[in-house]
């Protein structure tokens, strides 16, 4: 059971081995882990004890033959409770019982025509023999369950006791059961009215002189209060009383079955549904829905001040009053007159239509920014659906008033110009707002080398030309851990990470002060170990090298799209193309148009770069 901090609850259980053998059981812990434990002894010795959170898990110890005394407990310490505070234990396999036993079963009524079937029980037996008092014929008596056929005798006598004998090593257990045979069944003094009305509850009975089970049945939807007893009452359903009648049967089971049957005729009532909840909003007029049947005339009333259009038909329309509408809401009842009168209301909620005022008049934003959060004043029931003159989109303002609205570069005034409540109340409306954008230059492209030989130097100074509009400047490397950067004014200096070989990218974003630039356009670098910027040079092959015009690369192995740009001396780029690489890259190049001197070729894929230098003469 449930305890509390410094108390244990256990479960024990004495039992006796016949032999020796093992006892079984799953267990499953959820507690404070090395304080609040599940312990398992035998005989108070503790064989295991778990904390924390164990899922189902099964154990098993060996137990020698003779009584023992098992016990699961759960022990909490002074403090601290942990994951659910408790634990569990099933499915309990006990060492096996090797003593004799022999049951008969319990006793058994049936037909004179049916045969008994018997269910006997023995464990731990040599032989087995079923005996009868009477004249019958077991199918065979040597086994726990077999079959019975009285004989005239016993069927005259009405009832006959059996025995089943067990042995084993001359002990003899024995047990009896008796066989009653049971009359046929017969129905008297069947009790029903012929007619009701539809709102009483009848009842029905009749005399059975035996029966094994009985029950009543009915041709509609109504219920019994207990359909399986001789007297009991019948409810009446909706098909019941829209048909107009209602045959109710009983039926008795025993050695037979019969059934006897009667027609009960059902007085009409007059029925009305109209639909329970209704939302208007403002002073719009309200169309009521309602259906009646068995009726000869309607009459609606309202609790409130409004005016109904026509009072007496099904679907009136209603005019809330004054008073409805300072309520919020007003109940109407339309009463349905036949041979006797049923009602139904309807609550009319009256939503006041929703209101918005804007708060945030007017703000400025930064040209980076892509959404802008206004502050409304609203009334009605949230969340809002708000709809801005020009714009395509419908946004949705919580509880909290705040729209937060899609910039438009194109435009500086904001009208709302419709709102829509939770209440599905609908509102024109006409609110307006400005947001002024702050416009940044974007920086121009850093500039510096863009062949970097990390054996050669651990450093390199990158510029970007100064801009009125910023005070100050950030860079940015991608990937970040290629190197680190130290920036002062329009400058700045990166220390190369060793680590790092490939594509580095140099990005610079200005700021006033208040609003940040674009990113500029990348300086992309290659950081390499390998002297004189060259990287993967063994697996290109460049040729001729020198060359006057033309130029062939080759790389094998390589499937992927492909970037082949080539750099001056100076970090100047004078060749850009992208290729598609398919079993290997091998193109040819016309540098024809490129002055003479010393140029760096790189090639680049999602994953290598590779740089070679040529000499164009």
């Amino acid at each position: 059971g449930s305890i509390g901090n410094s108390s244990s609850t256990e479960i024990t259980l004495t039992y006796e081995a016949s032999e020796p053998d093992s006892i079984a059981f799953y267990y499953k812990v959820s507690s404070e882990a090395n304080y609040d434990k599940m312990y398992f002894y035998i005989d108070n010795s503790e064989k295991a004890n778990w904390s924390g959170t164990v899922e189902w898990t099964r154990a098993q110890y060996v137990v020698t033959a003779g009584t023992h005394t098992f016990k699961w407990k759960y022990q909490k310490d002074t403090s601290v409770t942990g994951g659910s505070d408790c634990c569990w234990i099933d499915f309990v396999l006990l060492p096996a019982d090797r003593s004799l036993t022999v049951a008969a079963g319990l006793d058994v009524e049936t037909c004179p025509t049916e045969p008994a079937q018997l269910n006997g029980y023995a464990a731990n037996y040599e032989s087995l023999e079923w005996t009868t008092s009477g004249d019958g014929a077991f199918s065979d008596a040597t086994i726990m369950n077999p079959v019975y056929t009285p004989g005239t005798q016993d069927i005259t006598n009405g009832e006959v006791t059996l025995t089943i004998s067990a042995t084993k090593s001359g002990t003899t257990l024995t047990d009896d059961m008796v066989v009653t045979f049971l009359p046929d069944s017969e129905i008297s003094e069947f009790t029903m009215p012929e007619t009701a009305c539809f709102n009483e509850e009848i009842n029905v009975s009749a005399n059975v002189n035996v029966y094994e089970s009985i029950e009543w049945e009915t041709s509609g939807d109504g219920t019994f209060e207990n359909a399986s007893v001789l007297e009991t009452t019948y409810t009446f359903g909706e098909n019941d009383i829209l048909n107009g009648n209602v045959e109710l049967t009983l039926k008795v089971f025993g050695c037979n079955m019969v059934a006897h049957s009667q027609l009960v005729t059902i007085t009409g009532h007059a029925e009305v549904e109209a639909e329970e909840n209704v939302v208007t909003c403002g002073i719009n007029p309200v169309e009521l829905a309602a259906s009646a049947t068995n009726y000869e005339s309607v009459e609606w009333t309202t609790a409130g001040d409004g005016t109904f259009e026509d009072a007496t038909v099904l679907n009136a329309i209603y005019t809330p009053g004054e008073q409805d509408l300072a309520n919020g809401n007003v109940i109407l009842t339309i009463a349905a007159t036949g041979c006797d009168t049923a009602e139904a209301q309807v609550n009319v909620t009256i939503n006041a239509l929703p209101t918005v005022e804007v708060v945030t008049i007017e703000q400025t934003l930064c040209e980076s920014e892509e959404t802008a959060d206004v502050e409304l004043t609203l009334t009605g029931a949230a969340p809002y659906l708000i709809e801005i003159e020009g714009d395509n989109n419908i946004y949705t303002v919580e509880e909290d008033g705040i729209l937060t609205v899609n910039v438009n570069p194109e435009a500086t005034e904001y009208t709302i110009i419709s709102v829509k409540d939770d209440n599905g109340c609908l509102a024109e409306t006409e609110a307006t707002f400005t947001i002024n954008i702050i416009e940044m230059p974007t920086p121009e492209q850093p500039s510096g080398e863009i062949l970097v030989a990390k054996d050669q130097t651990s450093t390199t100074e990158y510029t970007v030309l100064p801009n009125e509009n910023f005070i100050s400047y950030e860079w940015t490397l991608e990937p970040e851990n290629a190197g680190t950067v130290v920036a002062t004014d329009n400058k700045a200096v990166i220390t190369w990470n060793t680590a790092y070989n490939g594509n580095v990218e140099i990005r610079v974003i200005g700021t006033d002060g208040i609003c940040e630039s674009k990113p500029s356009e990348a300086l992309i670098v290659v950081s390499s170990m390998t002297g004189v910027g060259e990287i993967n040079a063994s697996e290109m092959s460049i040729f001729p090298n020198p060359t006057s015009d033309k130029l062939n690369i080759t790389i094998d192995g390589i499937n992927a799209k492909a970037n082949v740009t080539i750099y001056n001396t100076i970090g100047e780029m004078v060749y850009n193309q992208d290729v598609t690489a398919d079993n290997g890259l091998n193109i040819n190049l016309d540098l024809s148009a490129l002055a003479n001197g010393t140029y760096f070729v790189t090639v680049r894929d999602n994953e290598n770069v590779w740089m070679k230098k040529i000499v164009k003469r």
